[in-house]
């Protein structure tokens, strides 16, 4: 459990926790993808609230996935989902008080977390869209 007292090691485990629970979405009725995900998410929550978390690391991580909802929505060609990474990346910075998330950490967790999600928003947004047409 010291491990999990590493603020670089907690964030990502919180991304790689929500990553394996997109399994469970992708594939429904798998179940273990989805237990062990939230397992994984909880744990590295809870280990990061131990370690005192900061309102403004929690804001910039909430308008980040507003960027990427809103990219997943209007389609802009990647500028919102690019602002997004550079949000959530200095949201990971600023998630808890000392010690901090090393950069290379941020971007290496952020960017492809931020990529995938946009992805997947906008293939069940298409997915939606089309169900609903005659």
């Amino acid at each position: 459990m010291l491990l999990l007292r590493d603020p670089n090691v907690a964030y990502a485990l919180v991304i790689a926790g929500l990553l394996v629970g997109y399994i469970e979405l992708l594939r429904p009725g798998w179940i273990v993808p989805g237990v062990c995900g939230a397992v994984m998410a909880m744990v590295a929550i809870a280990s990061l609230i131990e370690q005192g978390i900061k309102a403004t690391g929690l804001m910039l991580a909430a308008a980040a996935l507003a960027l990427v909802a809103a990219e997943a929505k209007l389609g802009l060609s990647g500028v919102a989902a690019l602002a997004a990474a550079a949000m959530l990346t200095v949201g990971a910075r600023e998630l808890v008080r000392e010690p901090r998330i090393h950069w290379w950490v941020a971007v290496a967790v952020s960017v492809p977390f931020v990529a995938i999600t946009a992805r997947l928003l906008a293939i069940a947004i298409q997915a939606r869209e089309n169900k609903l047409r005659p």
